[in-house]
């Protein structure tokens, strides 16, 4: 007969109740409960987190986790204002405080980072012209840094701080192509490094990951403006080339993302591409395939994201009209039993 043993080369440990803290693939036999247990994700959901102080669609952000973010510009509805804002919002776990200002006023930038070590690259200006600069955030104010090679706004981004990240696809003020190049950023300057296999823009990705292991998912790949070029496509990127991998279960741009590497990632919101309205549906990637989770329980495009697979965060965005919501998606770990079959 086979044993766990003869597979693995080790017993499973015999402990009185449930492994703490649990791990991911940890597995145990219970003496108590007399079962075999075991650690999984829970089916995962969305609850409702404190509102921002300013009301705003297209902003950007980043952070860890959904206790540690931060959003930052986007375009608003107070009278007499500019366009896209300089306000900066981070969240504690429980509410929005207003911090330093961006230099510069940008809706649709590419953010990656930590809420003390970001970066803002790119994105559009007061006229929705498609701008290069960058903005480094040290966890109280912003400077400005190094430009991107390449005008670009609605780019995705990746990276963990301001010192190491990369940015790609998006849009130049050629409205009638968008990019399919990449540049990664060391701190100091960016280079143009290995081109996507399609163009895209107002895609999503895992933010949080490395330069060196993200992913690019969704979005549209034609003319700007063309929202019949919605798109499912998943690029995924190891440091050397854009792979193609398994497609969105729903094609959609102005879509929102999460992750930590390019086999881990969450995808949320935007606009759905077979029928041409804002969504809340919710997948989470894995390595392989796309799987449908909970849906937010508003549906939005547009808005700042962050985070991980497990534990993400939206904030504004538009369904078009402008929101101050956010919230915040969890999926624990759970201790379950093994079942024969």
């Amino acid at each position: 007969m086979t044993t766990y043993k003869g597979i693995r080369g080790l017993t499973i440990r015999t402990i009185a109740g449930d492994a703490s803290p649990l791990v991911t693939g940890d597995i145990w036999y219970n003496n108590v409960a007399r079962k075999i247990r075991g650690a999984k994700r829970a089916a995962g959901s969305w609850a409702s987190g404190g509102n921002l102080n300013q009301t705003r669609g297209s902003n950007w952000g980043f952070g860890a986790s959904e206790t540690s973010a931060l959003t930052s510009g986007g375009a608003h509805e107070n009278p007499g204002a500019t366009p896209a804002t300089q306000k900066t919002e981070k969240n504690d776990g429980s509410s929005w405080t207003e911090v330093g200002d961006t230099n510069t006023g940008k809706q649709v930038a590419s953010g990656f980072g930590t809420q003390t070590s970001g970066i803002g690259a790119g994105g559009g200006d007061n006229e929705g012209t498609s701008i290069a600069a960058v903005e480094s955030w040290n966890g109280s104010a912003w400077t400005e840094v190094g430009d991107l090679n390449q005008l670009r706004g609605y780019a995705g981004g990746a990276g963990t701080d301001n010192t190491s990240g990369i940015v790609f696809g998006g849009f130049n003020n050629d409205p009638a192509a968008n990019h399919d190049s990449s540049e990664s950023w060391d701190g100091t300057s960016w280079t143009e490094t290995h081109d996507l296999n399609v163009l895209h823009r107002s895609g999503g990705s895992s933010k949080h990951a490395p330069a060196t292991s993200t992913l690019f998912f969704g979005g549209d790949s034609g003319p700007a403006g063309a929202a019949t070029t919605v798109i499912d496509i998943c690029e995924s990127y190891d440091g050397s080339s854009w792979t193609e991998v398994g497609d969105l279960s729903t094609a959609r741009r102005a879509i929102m993302g999460g992750g930590t590497s390019n086999t881990l990632a969450l995808a949320f919101g935007g606009q759905d591409g077979d029928h041409p309205s804002v969504t809340g549906k919710t997948e989470t990637w894995d390595g392989t395939s796309w799987t449908e989770l909970a849906d937010m329980s508003g549906a939005r495009q547009w808005a700042s994201s962050n985070g991980t697979a497990y534990n993400a965060l939206v904030a504004g965005g538009e369904t078009p009209g402008y929101f101050n919501t956010t919230e915040e998606w969890t999926q624990e770990l759970a201790a379950s039993s093994f079942t024969s079959s």
